[in-house]
C-alpha cells in the first residue's frame, strides 16, 4: 500500500519537481552538448507546453536500471573496487532564485554506515555503433553531453568522481568510464542554467535556433498572423545558397558511406570484422538475435 504524503511532503515534491528545476539531463541540453535535445526542448518542458516524453529506448533503460546497477557493482568488485551501491537520492540547491536538482542512478559508498558518495553512478544503454564515440574503458573519454552530466552529478552531490557505465549490445558487462569532478566546469554549467531559466523560462524570449527537432516544434507554435512575406537579408541569401548545395551533397555522402561499408562487408565475408590497429575497427557481427549489423570505431584512426 502506497504511503499517504502529507501536505508538507507534497509541497516539497512539487517545489523540487523536475518541471520546476534544472537537472543533469536539462543542463547538457541548455549548453548544447546533448546530441538529441536542445534549449527549445527544455523551455517547452519547463513552461509546461510539452510533457517530458520518454522514448521507448529511454523507458527500457529505466526498467533495466536495477539490473545494470547489479552488473556495475559486480564489475567493480572484479576490478578490486569494494563499495556498496545505493539508489541515488535527490540532491537540491537554489542559486539566485533558480532551483537545481540532481538524482544520480546510484551512489557508491564505502559501507552501509557511510552516506558520503565515493562515486556517483550514471548508467546508459548504448547502441553498438555508439562505441566509436568513446575512448578506452576506464578512461574519461566520453561524449561531451555525458561528461557534463557526470560533472553535474559530482558538483551537486560532492562526489569526487562519477562512473559512467554504458551497456553496449556487444558486451556482457557495461563498460566503465570515470569522469572526475570539475568545479570550474560545474560553475559554468550552474551559471548557464541560471541565466537560461531567467531569460527563457521566467521570460518570454525563445532561445536561438539550433538543429534539434525540439527547436522546429517550438517555433511551429508561433501562430501565423500575417499572409505577407518578409524581405530577405544578405545573410539569408547566403544561407539559402548554402542550403541549396547541401541537399545533393548529403545524398552523395550517404551513397558513398554505404558504398564503403558494403565494400568492407564483402571483404569480411564470414569473419567478424576488420582490425585497423590502435583500437580502430569495423565489424559486421551478429547481435543477440543473430542479425549481422555494422559497427565502426575509427576514433583512433589517424587522418
Amino acid at each position: 500500500m502506497e504511503a499517504v504524503k502529507t501536505d508538507e511532503q507534497a509541497a516539497w515534491l512539487e517545489y523540487w519537481s523536475r518541471r520546476n528545476c534544472i537537472g543533469s539531463s536539462d543542463i547538457k541540453s541548455i549548453v548544447g552538448t546533448c546530441t538529441f535535445r536542445g534549449p527549445h526542448d527544455v523551455q517547452m518542458s519547463k513552461k509546461g507546453e510539452e510533457k517530458d516524453i520518454a522514448s521507448t529506448y529511454m523507458e527500457v533503460g529505466l526498467l533495466m536500471e536495477e539490473a545494470l546497477g547489479k552488473m556495475v557493482h559486480r564489475k567493480l568488485q572484479m576490478h578490486g573496487i569494494d563499495v556498496v551501491l545505493k539508489p541515488g537520492k535527490t540532491y537540491t540547491k537554489e542559486v539566485d532564485g533558480v532551483r537545481l536538482r540532481d538524482t544520480p542512478d546510484f551512489i557508491a559508498v564505502e559501507s552501509n554506515r557511510h552516506s558520503k558518495p565515493l562515486y556517483c553512478i550514471e548508467t546508459k544503454l548504448g547502441y553498438r555503433s555508439d562505441r566509436e564515440l568513446y575512448g578506452d574503458e576506464w578512461s574519461d573519454d566520453v561524449p561531451p553531453g555525458y561528461r557534463d552530466q557526470c560533472i553535474w552529478h559530482c558538483g551537486m552531490t560532492g562526489a569526487p568522481a562519477c562512473i559512467l557505465a554504458v551497456h553496449f549490445s556487444s558486451t556482457d558487462f557495461p563498460e566503465i568510464y570515470v569522469v572526475n569532478a570539475d568545479p570550474e566546469r560545474f560553475d559554468y554549467l550552474v551559471k548557464s542554467g541560471v541565466a537560461f531559466w531567467k531569460r527563457y523560462v521566467d521570460g518570454d524570449e525563445m532561445p536561438p535556433s539550433d538543429p534539434t527537432d525540439g527547436c522546429r516544434k517550438n517555433l511551429a507554435r508561433l501562430a501565423q498572423a500575417h499572409h505577407q512575406m518578409i524581405d530577405c537579408t544578405d545573410e539569408q541569401v547566403e544561407l539559402a545558397k548554402e542550403l541549396k548545395k547541401l541537399g545533393p551533397q548529403i545524398k552523395e555522402l550517404t551513397k558513398r558511406k554505404k558504398e564503403i561499408e558494403n565494400s568492407f562487408i564483402q571483404d569480411i565475408g564470414e569473419y567478424r570484422g576488420i582490425d585497423f590497429c590502435d583500437g580502430a575497427k569495423f565489424t559486421f557481427a551478429a547481435d543477440k538475435n543473430g542479425k549481422r549489423r555494422v559497427s565502426a570505431n575509427f576514433k583512433n584512426l589517424e587522418d
